[in-house]
């Protein structure tokens, strides 16, 4: 568990002093880092590798991909320039930034695989018949 009062850090049972307020912000990143890997390790570890994985995976992409385009006038009237993250064509978080939205995805939907857009940036599609 972490907790903070003004440089002053309790993580895992110990406990740390800070005086750098530029050696905190570090930290504080480093910390929100660890969360990211931590939640997409799990994430991973949890899904099963069966036959028709990938199939299913390019399922789930065309059900987000689709829900974002159902839902994009409004992303884009709400939170423009944030990103949205889908998971099983639903939206599931939106944050200032990719970091923080799959994040906040990833602990309220553990194993599930995160579609991340960042709202009203257009993704180049490749045009027909090229390889």
């Amino acid at each position: 568990m972490r907790t903070l009062i003004e440089g002053y850090l309790k993580l895992n049972g110990r406990e740390y002093v800070l005086v750098d307020r530029s050696l905190w912000t570090k930290i504080e990143e480093a910390i929100e880092d660890l969360a990211l890997y931590e939640a997409l390790l799990e994430s991973v570890q949890e899904r099963p590798a069966g036959e028709n994985y990938a199939a299913e995976v390019l399922k789930e992409l065309e059900e987000n991909e689709a829900a974002y385009k159902r839902n994009k006038a409004e992303l884009e009237a709400k939170y423009p320039g944030q990103f949205a993250v889908f998971c099983k064509g639903k939206l599931v978080a939106v944050g200032p930034n990719r970091k923080e939205a799959l994040l906040q995805a990833l602990r309220s939907n553990p194993g599930a695989r995160p579609y991340v857009r960042k709202i009203g940036e257009e993704i180049p599609e490749i045009p027909e018949g090229r390889p």
